[in-house]
C-alpha cells in the first residue's frame, strides 16, 4: 500500500466518522426537543418560535437595563 492510498483510506474513515457524529448529534437534538416525528417544516416553525421567544426575553432584559 502506498502512502497516498493510506492517506486516502484514513481520510475516508475520518469523513465517515464525522458524518456519523453529525448524524448522532442531530438525532440527539431532535430527541431532546421532542422532534423525532415531525417534518422539516414543523421543526423549522418550532425553531422560529423558539427564536421569537428568546428574542422577546432578550428584549425584556434590555428594557430592564435601560
Amino acid at each position: 500500500m502506498s502512502l497516498a492510498e493510506a492517506q486516502n483510506g484514513m481520510q475516508a474513515a475520518l469523513s465517515r466518522n464525522a458524518e456519523q457524529i453529525s448524524n448522532n448529534m442531530n438525532a440527539g437534538m431532535k430527541a431532546s426537543l421532542g422532534l423525532e416525528k415531525t417534518s422539516n417544516a414543523q421543526r423549522l416553525a418550532l425553531f422560529k418560535e423558539m427564536i421569537k421567544n428568546k428574542d422577546a426575553t432578550l428584549f425584556d432584559m434590555v428594557e430592564v437595563f435601560q
